[in-house]
């Protein structure tokens, strides 16, 4: 019987998780009644700014890297995800803060 070999990474989750008493527990990925708003936001921000910038980017023989998204992160969030409109409250998310302490 073998076994896959533990990653550093998951050693020492393992040892936060046991320094600060607590269980980690495996979730299935994609699953909204485990994985919740999180996984929700995972899946949003893979699918209306990753996809579309790495398409745009490779029309022009360009390659997505790390500080090409992250230039371009900031006009993202206030031009499109937060200028939705918030499903409890029913005005735009452009700050978030105003619509609760009103």
């Amino acid at each position: 019987m073998s076994t896959a070999p533990e990653s550093t990474d998951g050693i020492r989750r393992l040892s936060l998780a046991e320094r600060y008493g607590f269980t980690p527990k495996v979730c299935r990925p994609y699953r909204a009644q485990t994985k919740g708003k999180v996984e929700r936001f995972n899946h949003y921000l893979k699918n209306s700014f990753v996809v579309p910038l790495a398409a745009s980017l490779n029309q022009v023989n360009l390659v997505l890297d790390v500080e090409g998204a992250n230039s371009r992160i900031g006009p993202w969030l206030m031009e499109i995800a937060n200028a939705r409109i918030h499903m409890q409250c029913f005005k735009p998310m452009t700050n978030p803060l105003y619509g609760f302490f009103r």
